[in-house]
């Protein structure tokens, strides 16, 4: 019986830190659209969506990644070999296409799979010249 508790007490706090992020995604406007702008060039547009991002199909990755990308960023190296394995990244001139629409629970996330390292939301630029990152820091700070 105390066991179950346990479990259950843990599952709670997990869902807590996941619903964190995507309550933070959810204060901002859904539909809002980004492009990726780093030292790689990649054509990469993203679009935010309940409780996360939506990479767009036809967004550019570079094909090859750093090598601390496995060690520092392991997770997201992890997602992108995943991505690439089904088929969602597919080489194409020189480059990794989304072949679909691919969700992410974040833009960091997001953006460290198209480059190949670890990269954060600033990243992500909209049309008006805001940065996606700046967008989050201040929305965690009005929830605070």
């Amino acid at each position: 019986m105390e066991a179950e508790i346990q479990e259950e007490v843990q599952e709670e706090m997990a869902n807590k830190r996941a619903g964190k992020r995507a309550n933070i995604y959810l204060s901002l406007p859904r539909g809002m659209r980004f492009h990726f702008h780093g030292s790689t060039n990649m054509k990469a547009f993203l679009e935010l969506v309940d409780g996360g991002v939506i990479i767009k199909a036809g967004s550019q990755a570079v094909l090859e990644s750093k090598q601390h990308f496995e060690i520092h960023g392991a997770s997201y190296a992890a997602k992108r070999r995943e991505l690439i394995e089904s088929g969602i990244l597919q080489v194409h001139d020189n480059v990794y296409i989304f072949s679909q629409d691919q969700f992410f629970s974040s833009a960091s996330a997001a953006a460290s799979v198209i480059a190949g390292q670890n990269h954060n939301a600033d990243h992500w630029v909209a049309e008006s010249g805001d940065n996606l990152g700046n967008l989050l820091r201040t929305a965690r700070s009005a929830a605070s």
